[in-house]
């Protein structure tokens, strides 16, 4: 069915945008530009996800002070 087709094609768009963070951070990919279209994601899903994660790691910082 449709909906079964949409979960897969989400779990694999999760997974390129998880690749294409792991690879940021790596070094292996110096822009998020690239790395969308190295991944085939959207520059501002990837952008707003790499952000996500800048913002959780400085949040969980100030919780250890």
């Amino acid at each position: 069915p449709i909906r079964n087709k949409n979960i897969k094609n989400s779990a694999e768009q999760e997974g390129r945008i998880l690749l294409a963070i792991s690879d940021l951070k790596d070094g292996k990919i110096r822009s998020v530009r690239k790395a969308a279209e190295i991944y085939n994601v959207t520059r501002s899903t990837l952008q707003n996800r790499v952000n996500e994660e800048s913002l959780v790691k400085w949040v969980l910082g100030l919780d250890r002070r």
